[in-house]
């Protein structure tokens, strides 16, 4: 399994290439300095993965990163994932920091995530921290079939991404809510 801050980085391509920008400075270059162990604890306690990503999408590099989980760490060995995860990102990141509070989104693989920007000074700094994912319900036929044709297009094993579904934690919007409020006031 690969280390998420280098899981965007896989696919051979610089993020530069994949979003004709120059590649995110490290969290101490950009002017972020937060409580990073503060939220590995959060991290732990919420049961859901928590990482810093700048405006390309990307973690952003120095900053530690758990191990992914569930679909995410099936995928992060397939073709393309890393793309289509850095732009569904990238989005949630500059929706956050234009709505300047916690954005609430579905990633491609139909999990609940949410981005939390970063205000200092009530300013956005261009990286915001993503969340997720969870499942507002236990899987369904449905869910299951959409995993199926994710794992074919990425080249993975269907029956082992659809099986990674059931590690997904299941929230409540009350409970996706309240983490990111809290992640945000922090």
């Amino acid at each position: 399994m690969n280390d998420q801050n280098d899981l965007f980085r896989d696919t051979g391509e610089s993020p530069s290439e994949l979003k004709g920008r120059p590649p995110a400075e490290p969290a101490a270059a950009t002017g972020i300095n937060l409580p990073f162990s503060l939220y590995a604890s959060f991290e732990n306690v919420a049961g859901i993965s928590i990482k810093l990503c700048g405006t390309d999408g990307q973690p952003l590099p120095g900053v530690p990163a758990g191990p992914l989980g569930g679909p995410c760490g099936v995928l992060a060995c397939g073709s393309g994932f890393a793309r289509t995860c850095a732009e569904n990102h990238a989005a949630a990141v500059q929706t956050a920091t234009q709505l300047r509070r916690p954005y609430i989104f579905n990633c491609h693989m139909r999990l609940a995530a949410w981005a939390v920007p970063i205000l200092q000074n009530n300013k956005p700094l261009p990286a915001a921290i993503i969340c997720g994912g969870g499942l507002l319900s236990e899987p369904d036929i449905a869910l299951m079939r959409h995993a199926e044709r994710v794992a074919v297009k990425h080249g993975v094993d269907p029956a082992e991404l659809a099986d990674s579904l059931n590690s997904v934690p299941v929230l409540s919007r009350e409970r996706i809510r309240a983490i990111a409020d809290f992640l945000f006031r922090m």
